[in-house]
């Protein structure tokens, strides 16, 4: 009676061992930055925000169907969002190895802007995959964000609506403390203890600091 459910555990750790595989030949070091998986769909789907209003999000799944789990991809301080190529193969490497993804574009972050609306547009993109993982019978989504993606993220799994549907959270490049990375975003200086340490730096950071801090700068004219 035991021997079923041993084939199952099985076959079970098998699968997970072929994704992490499959994750670690697209997105490991040795992989090529310009090449895409085969065989992935890509949708544009409309979701309704609760205060009225709606955002566009891309929706990847495996072109053969069925699929295993479903991730929820919060995009930085990006004006491409979803659209920025490297995100973009991102989503198509985790749908091949049989994810479900949804992947909204937040609208202030698409305007470099800092706002509480990022949380909207990441709770709505929840809601739909709550929805769909139910449909499919999937597990509860996880969230995946990057760089300034995780404010949201972070806000959006602790509320009381949401803390309950996520099964789980992933950061990737969040921050810590905000002041020093806004001292590095305009300096490219990081602090070891005491110790100042320059790091390769993107000089379009300064610009996107300075753009969310115009509205509060009392200074006439355009």
């Amino acid at each position: 009676a035991r021997t079923p459910v041993a084939i199952i555990r099985l076959d079970v750790a098998h699968q997970r061992h072929r994704k992490a595989a499959h994750l670690a030949r697209w997105l490991g070091p040795w992989a090529d930055a310009e090449a895409t998986p085969e065989g992935v769909t890509r949708t544009t789907e409309s979701l309704e925000l609760a205060g009225g209003g709606s955002i566009r999000c891309y929706r990847y799944e495996p072109a053969r169907g069925g699929g295993s789990g479903t991730y929820v991809v919060a995009h930085g301080l990006h004006f491409a969002g979803p659209d920025d190529p490297r995100l973009d193969r991102f989503c198509r490497i985790l749908a091949s190895a049989g994810m479900l993804v949804i992947a909204p574009f937040i609208r202030a972050y698409t305007e470099l802007r800092m706002a509480p609306s990022a949380a909207e547009d990441v709770g709505a993109a929840v809601d739909h995959a709550v929805k769909l993982s139910a449909q499919l019978g999937l597990p509860r989504p996880a969230l995946f964000s990057i760089s300034f993606g995780s404010t949201p993220v972070i806000e959006v799994a602790a509320s009381e609506r949401h803390r309950d549907a996520v099964g789980a959270l992933v950061l990737f490049g969040g921050f810590f403390d905000f002041f020093a990375t806004l001292r590095f975003t305009l300096t490219a200086r990081a602090f070891d203890d005491l110790a100042s340490v320059v790091l390769p730096h993107d000089p379009v950071n300064a610009p996107a600091v300075f753009l969310n801090l115009a509205p509060h700068l009392e200074v006439p004219g355009d």
